[in-house]
């Protein structure tokens, strides 16, 4: 009861930062909407986050529409759980990448599971992190098919799709202090 209210509370002192402050976002998540066919805009964050639910689609039908949302520029897809410590420690270098690439076609894309969680927990965890970019609330088996799809598994999980639209293999294993925008751009501009 008492994260329900605070998730309330958040949500509604948020919309009111963010109706004053339209110029508060960052990077590149500024101008993007998803197709509304497979994903819902919960609410902007104004610290520059976008949260989505998708439901009622597969990975067939997810990865060319998540595509299409971004023609001509790179896709950062991390698989993450509120519950992953790894996924939660490595949030703060993903912070740090995204900072430093928001002057570049590069999106950020966080695929959030909601196996053991609900939206509101979802909600709390992303307004504590304060992440930037595009969080998508998907259901577990979506998660699970759009990771095996490019035979990935487990959290937390990293995917790489150039600006062309070609999946990356091993551009990025793991984030850490060594990861850095550089690595990003090499694989950018293969």
């Amino acid at each position: 009861m008492k994260t329900k209210i605070l998730t309330i509370l958040y949500i509604l002192i948020s919309s009111v930062l963010s109706a004053q402050n339209q110029d508060n976002t960052l990077g590149p998540a500024e101008s993007v909407n998803l197709d509304p066919e497979f994903c819902q805009l919960i609410m902007e964050m104004p610290f520059g986050a976008k949260l989505y639910k998708a439901s009622n689609i597969n990975a067939q039908e997810f990865l060319p529409n998540l595509k299409s949302s971004f023609k001509g520029k790179s896709i950062l897809i991390d698989f993450c759980a509120i519950w992953c410590s790894p996924c939660i420690e490595e949030m703060a270098y993903s912070k740090k990448l995204y900072t430093d690439a928001k002057d570049l076609p590069i999106e950020f894309i966080y695929l959030w599971t909601d196996y053991k969680t609900s939206l509101n927990n979802w909600i709390t965890k992303i307004s504590y992190l304060k992440q930037p970019g595009i969080h998508i609330f998907v259901d577990d088996q979506l998660e699970s098919e759009v990771a095996q799809s490019f035979s990935k598994g487990g959290f937390p999980n990293y995917l790489f799709i150039n600006a062309k639209g070609e999946f990356k293999p091993k551009a990025i294993d793991r984030l850490s202090g060594n990861t850095d925008i550089k690595a990003i751009l090499d694989f950018y501009n293969k």
